[in-house]
């Protein structure tokens, strides 16, 4: 609230100000007829054209102090009330005036001081001009008072009127300026108080026009989905493993047509209500829209083509992602991908497709070199079985109970050999050289009996598939006989303990025929000394 004493003082302030400024109308006018009576006594051409110059000058100054005056008068600017006629088509201009309203809310919220700040700059511009304008005028006088030749002080003198007017302007204008800043900071609220306001003005006249264009919005779309799962439900070609091209452009253009009908729907809620603020918003969304559009055109013609299946990733091919081969099942805005021995599903977005490449495939392609609960060995010598795998980590579950995590691209480069599809054990045996003669045929043909009989005997004939024992060289210090046994994949668990059978097998057939088992000579080679 402005105190008494305070709005008196205003009030003589703004009575001084328009007084001064109809004084500075009627010095103006005074001017512009002195100049008109020039001007009709002037010959000459180049002075007329100079004369009729300042007269222009002045008339714009008259209007100025005008306005000024009005403006002060009344506390508005009149010039908000003049009407402005287009009569040409700008599409430039037809946009501007489509996004005015928008833009107007926005610069409501920081109109006051937009206007300061210009006040502000004004105010500094007419204070330093104040100052050189008062010295010109000193000076002039100081020559006329300080001229003796009368054609001299008469000619400065006519500069005096012109002078004194642009003092008394200034004067006039840094009074205005002052007075309208002075009426900005007596209601200037902080621009927190000023943006709640705003924010909850708006909300409470165009929250219930938002909202209800919004509901229309996700209305619209949730129908056009619903028709588009009854289509896939009740028509088979919408919904089978092998869909045409003819179905896939359908899909893409129903799609589209929901988007697009659906946005309509905002701008037909916002015409209707007559909310051209809400309007104008939309338009400069849809715009900015378009331009991201504009901009991701490559990458939506790409999605374009994998949502055609025409594209460098196509439906029932083999994939490689994170390093894990995938057969592609279903390519749509999001893409479905199996791996039928690692028993998982991956659910990706489209644009995760970008750049990658699938090819065909024949059906004996292994997914991977094995699956959960198969018996493994590693090149790193590790042997277990497989209780969790992923194409992220492997877990092996090792004799005894330990368990050893590997990540998949580490397993998958130890090279794993999966027992549990059947698998071949192979030992070395060597014998001593005095059994020369029969180590070629009938040594190996009774250890073979024999291993055989053994196997029988402790239960491992059921998962023995073949079984052969014969001559594999002659070694520095022994006669070597290669034992090669294959066996089921459901006796991979024992395969660490058939090796070791294999070895005992052997020993005891040696001592159950006397063939003796050599072992490393060392030869020392002595040197004889001189007498």
């Amino acid at each position: 609230m402005v105190q008494p004493d305070q709005a008196m003082v205003k009030e003589q302030t703004g009575t001084r100000a328009l007084r001064s400024i109809l004084e500075l109308e009627d010095s103006i006018k005074k001017r512009i007829k002195a100049r008109e009576k020039q001007l009709s006594r002037e010959k000459s051409e180049n002075e007329k054209q100079r004369i009729e110059d300042e007269i222009k000058a002045l008339q714009k100054n008259l209007a100025e102090a005008t306005a000024d005056f009005e403006r002060l008068a009344t506390g508005v600017d009149p010039a908000s009330f003049s009407e402005k006629r287009k009569d040409t088509f700008s599409w430039q201009e037809e946009l501007v005036s489509l996004l005015r309203p928008a833009i107007r809310e926005l610069k409501n919220l920081t109109i006051n001081a937009r206007e300061k700040t210009a006040l502000q700059a004004d105010i500094i511009h007419y204070e330093e001009m104040q100052p050189i304008a008062q010295s010109a005028l000193s000076n002039l006088q100081k020559r006329i008072k300080e001229a003796d030749d009368p054609e001299l002080r008469k000619n400065l003198e006519k500069l005096l009127p012109d002078w004194k007017n642009i003092n008394e302007q200034l004067n006039s204008k840094l009074e205005v300026l002052q007075l309208k800043l002075k009426n900005i900071e007596e209601r200037d609220r902080p621009f927190i108080d000023t943006l709640g306001d705003s924010i909850s003005h708006f909300f409470k006249n165009r929250g219930l026009y938002l909202g209800l264009a919004l509901g229309v919005f996700v209305l619209t779309l949730l129908c056009f989905s619903l028709v588009r799962k009854l289509v896939q439900k009740y028509v088979p070609a919408f919904h089978s493993d092998n869909r045409s091209l003819v179905v896939r452009v359908s899909e893409i253009l129903f799609r589209l047509l929901g988007i697009l009908i659906a946005s309509l729907t905002l701008f037909v809620v916002f015409y209707m209500v007559e909310d051209w603020t809400l309007l104008s918003l939309l338009v400069i969304f849809f715009l900015a829209v378009l331009w991201t559009f504009r901009v991701m055109v490559p990458q939506f013609w790409k999605q374009g083509e994998l949502l055609l299946n025409v594209g460098s990733v196509r439906e029932g091919e083999r994939l490689m992602l994170h390093g894990v081969p995938w057969l592609v099942k279903k390519i749509n805005m999001y893409t479905d991908l199996e791996n039928p021995d690692l028993n998982i599903k991956l659910r990706l977005p489209i644009g995760k497709l970008i750049g990658q490449v699938s090819r065909g495939f024949y059906p004996e392609e292994p997914w991977f070199p094995c699956r959960k609960n198969d018996w493994v060995i590693l090149s790193d010598g590790s042997f277990g079985k497989v209780i969790s795998l992923s194409h992220e980590i492997v877990v092996l579950l090792e004799r005894g109970g330990s368990r050893k995590t590997y990540r998949t691209s580490d397993f998958l480069g130890l090279v794993p050999r999966n027992l549990s599809t059947n698998f071949r054990i192979k030992e070395i045996f060597g014998l001593d050289y005095a059994h020369q003669q029969l180590v070629t045929r009938n040594i190996p043909e009774i250890l073979h009996n024999y291993i055989k009989e053994q196997f029988e005997r402790d239960g491992f004939a059921e998962q023995l598939l073949d079984l052969q024992v014969n001559f594999n060289q002659a070694g520095t210090s022994s006669l070597d006989l290669i034992i090669i046994a294959d066996f089921k994949g459901n006796a991979a668990p024992l395969h660490n303990r058939i090796r070791r059978t294999l070895q005992r097998y052997c020993v005891d057939a040696c001592s159950a025929n006397g063939w003796n088992i050599p072992f490393p000579q060392l030869t020392v080679h002595g040197v004889r000394e001189r007498d």
